[in-house]
């Protein structure tokens, strides 16, 4: 379990409000993945990465000295001048949801179908018949939840 800047956190010392938020920094709410949608995937340079290295998918691997950080500057100038294929970064910057995730990339033509699709009553719905441990304090706190983990993208900036 990571924080915000991906060091462990000791979950003992979590509320189970604190826990589930700091699982959802990291980690989709079930029912809400946007890779599940089949829409976003994971970038990295397979070629950059070492003999026997572990991708961790961390901001250090893509960060400027990361050993992904020349792709993904290459994959910014695109994104900038419009040649993104209707790709974009949802995680770009730190909203108090989801933890910027450079690596990650959606496409807006399909990912903007399943996002008007996801309503907080359908996702209420199908957690609430779910075996989710920490249920009720997901449930509880399930607006909150919506509108900083699942909704808060870049694209629903605009």
């Amino acid at each position: 379990m990571l924080d915000s800047r991906a060091a462990p956190l000791d979950i003992e010392q979590l509320t189970e409000r604190e826990l589930v938020y700091a699982i959802l920094r990291w980690s989709a709410l079930p029912g809400a993945s946007r890779h599940h949608w089949g829409t976003d995937i994971d970038v990295y340079d397979e070629n950059a990465r070492p003999s026997g290295y572990e991708i961790e998918l961390t901001p250090e691997e893509v960060d400027a000295g990361g050993m992904f950080a020349p792709l993904h500057e290459w994959l910014d100038q695109r994104l900038a001048a419009g040649a993104g294929h209707g790709f974009f970064r949802p995680y770009d910057q730190d909203r108090q949801g989801v933890a910027p995730e450079r690596w990650h990339l959606s496409h807006t033509p399909v990912a903007a179908t399943c996002e008007e699709g996801l309503t907080i009553d359908i996702l209420r719905a199908s957690l609430s018949s779910s075996d989710l441990k920490l249920k009720g304090t997901v449930l509880d706190h399930l607006e909150d939840i919506y509108r900083r983990f699942v909704i808060n993208t870049n694209r629903n900036l605009s």
